[in-house]
């Protein structure tokens, strides 16, 4: 099982990566998240 898991992690690492980045780029401070989601469109 956990060899599943890992390849399923390994077979979609930039995508998780990419999200990851995405999310921390957020502005905690005012939760402005327009230019997040315009860098993902």
């Amino acid at each position: 099982m956990l060899n599943e898991i890992h390849s399923r992690v390994a077979a979609h690492r930039a995508a998780i990566l990419s999200f990851l980045r995405d999310l921390v780029a957020i502005p905690s401070y005012d939760s402005d998240i327009r230019d997040v989601a315009a860098r993902t469109s």
